[in-house]
Parts: structure tokens; C-alpha cells; sequence
């Protein structure tokens, strides 16, 4: 198969060892293309093991020494895998990694013929709700993001025993990322709040370099952290609830709570997230 390599800290240091302040202006398009490109690879081999919470299989490379041969696929970067006699190509894009829909699409996205509705009908939602005013001890003012009136008042008992909160938690546990992200794959309508690295693009990469304190070049300590932090996105955190998990490509598709209803669809990458509110309890990454 062809893949592309995650890009790992100790190359960028080495492609920024020996830059200068002053000659960054000029080479940072090119610095920026080369970061974000990973490189080439071919391997022939056999699966050993498929993470697809993380989006990735761990295979052994048939053509390496067996004390060295066990690699890292990222299912998302595959361009073509030849496998029992056939060669797969990289054609149209493969499920979960088309655009995001902005609004629904009146008959697509509808769940059932409103032809058929009828008196006696039952129907399932769920709602969820912003408090934007304590009003005492016993009520709440709340507002939901798709409500056709701006607020209403709440019992604090039915929130307190019938809704989970986003963003409230009683402990705090410490779990591997995998644990976690099985937690949010299988979270349901629940809400919660998720902190993660976004996608790291052409911008960010030329934005964390301008900004870097000019000490750093020629620093190796603040080097090594600077070509830390250029392998990952700008953090987000996220009150959402899940939407779909596409586990193979390793990410979620949720529901941002805090954006504009109809345009806030977003995706979660499984492997930047480092710490997860649900149902009371804040799971962080060990």
C-alpha cells in the first residue's frame, strides 16, 4: 500500500535547526508546504492490529529487519492498496470525509414521509438547553438552540435529576485516549464538552512560526517545543453531542451546541483529543 508518514517532531527540528529570524520571511511558504506534507511511503506487509478508534492499523513491514518492522498506517492518507490481485485506487472521496452539510436538505435529510402523518403519531427528540438566567433557588431561565421561543423557565429539580450537564463534573479520572474516545463514540444523544487539536493547515503552521520569540532560533531547548506544538492545530474545546463516529477515519462528526443552528456541524479528530466532559465525570488523557 502508499500511504503518507504523520510528520514527527524530531524532523521538524531538524528542518529548522538551521533557520535564522531573519531568513524566515522568505522561506515560509515552502517551510510551511514541507511541514504539512509527510512523506511518501510504500509498504508490503500483513495487518497486525486496526486502532480504528484512532483512525490507523499497526501492520509489519514484510521488507524491514523483523527487530524493526512493525509501522503505523493512517487510514486517512491511503492512496492505493493492492490486495488479492487487485489494486484499489484512491477515486472518489471515501465516506466521512466529504463537506460537512450546512443546513438540512428538505427531502434527504428527512426521517420519515410526512405524507403518512397522522392523529395517534408518536414522536422522539432530543432537546437541550442553555441556562442564561438563575432565577432562584427552585428555577432557571433556559434557552435551546433550535426553539421557537428565546426562553423559558425550568424547575432546577427536573435539571438536577433528569438532564446531564456539558459542562459540570463532581471527579476527575485519567484514561488512555482510546478509553476515551470509545466514551464519546458511544455517548448517544448525551451532551458533552470535548477538547481536542484541530486540523493543522497552511495558516496555523505560518501564523506559530511569525509568533515564535526570535530566542528560539538557535535555542535546541525551545526549539524541540516549538517543533512540538507545529505538529499539532490550534486546541478547541467543544459543547456538542454526537452526531456519527466514523471510527475507520478516526473522528466524530457532533453537533456544536454554541454555534449557529443549521451551521454547526463539526468533526472531533479522535487522536489530538485530550480531555472529555460527560455524565458528571472529566476523563483526561494519561
Amino acid at each position: 500500500m502508499q500511504f503518507k508518514k504523520k510528520i514527527d517532531p524530531k524532523e521538524i527540528e531538524d528542518k529548522l535547526s538551521g533557520l535564522k529570524a531573519k531568513d524566515l520571511s522568505s522561506k515560509l511558504k515552502d517551510l510551511s508546504k514541507q511541514l504539512l506534507e509527510g512523506e511518501t511511503c510504500e509498504i508490503v506487509g500483513h495487518l497486525l492490529e486496526s486502532e480504528n478508534n484512532l483512525g490507523r492499523s499497526i501492520v509489519i513491514d514484510l521488507n524491514a529487519p523483523l527487530s524493526n518492522n512493525i509501522r503505523q498506517v493512517d487510514h486517512r492518507t491511503i492512496e492505493w492498496i493492492i490486495f488479492r490481485n487487485v489494486k484499489y485506487s484512491l477515486g472518489k472521496k471515501a465516506p466521512g470525509t466529504e463537506e460537512l452539510p450546512l443546513k438540512y436538505d428538505n427531502a434527504k435529510d428527512q426521517k420519515w414521509n410526512p405524507s403518512k402523518l397522522a392523529v395517534g403519531n408518536w414522536f422522539q427528540s432530543s432537546t437541550y438547553y442553555k441556562v442564561k438566567e438563575i432565577v432562584d433557588k427552585d428555577t432557571c431561565k433556559v434557552v435551546a438552540p433550535n426553539a421557537t421561543t428565546n426562553e423559558l423557565t425550568m424547575s432546577r429539580d427536573i435539571m438536577e435529576y433528569e438532564m446531564h450537564s456539558a459542562t459540570t463534573y463532581d471527579k476527575e479520572e485519567k484514561l488512555s485516549r482510546s478509553n476515551i474516545i470509545e466514551l464519546m463514540s458511544n455517548a448517544k444523544e448525551c451532551v458533552f464538552t470535548v477538547t481536542f487539536h484541530k486540523q493543522l493547515d497552511d495558516s496555523h503552521v505560518k501564523e506559530t512560526l511569525t509568533k515564535a520569540p526570535k530566542d528560539v532560533w538557535g535555542n535546541a531547548t525551545k526549539l524541540k517545543q516549538l517543533s512540538k506544538d507545529l505538529t499539532l492545530g490550534p486546541e478547541c474545546t467543544m459543547t456538542c453531542f454526537l452526531s456519527r463516529s466514523e471510527n475507520k477515519l478516526g473522528r466524530s462528526r457532533v453537533i456544536d451546541l454554541n454555534a449557529h443552528w443549521g451551521y454547526n456541524w463539526r468533526q472531533v479528530d479522535h487522536r489530538t483529543v485530550t480531555s472529555l466532559i460527560l455524565k458528571n465525570v472529566k476523563y483526561v488523557v494519561k
